[in-house]
């Protein structure tokens, strides 16, 4: 079924953990690098990314941790 945009924030909000998880593929960050940065367990983080169960504090550290730039964090949350 195809997406309506008057629904994207909150696909947006189902889809920050593929997002992040695309992410740290890209920037070549493994889970477990990510989780001992974040203080975290791999299995707490890869809950974190399957059920995109994140705080605003969550996303906002992850964004920092990934080395995104203000124009790139933008395109990610921009709804």
């Amino acid at each position: 079924m195809p997406r309506i945009s008057e629904f994207k924030p909150n696909y947006m909000a189902n889809d920050i953990g593929l997002i992040i998880a695309g992410l740290m593929k890209r920037k070549r960050i493994t889970p477990q690098d990510m989780a001992s940065r974040l203080g975290i367990t791999r299995q707490a983080l890869n809950w974190k990314l399957n059920n995109s169960s994140f705080s605003y504090f969550d996303v906002i550290r992850l964004f920092h941790e990934l080395e995104l730039s203000d124009e790139e964090i933008l395109r990610y949350v921009k709804y």
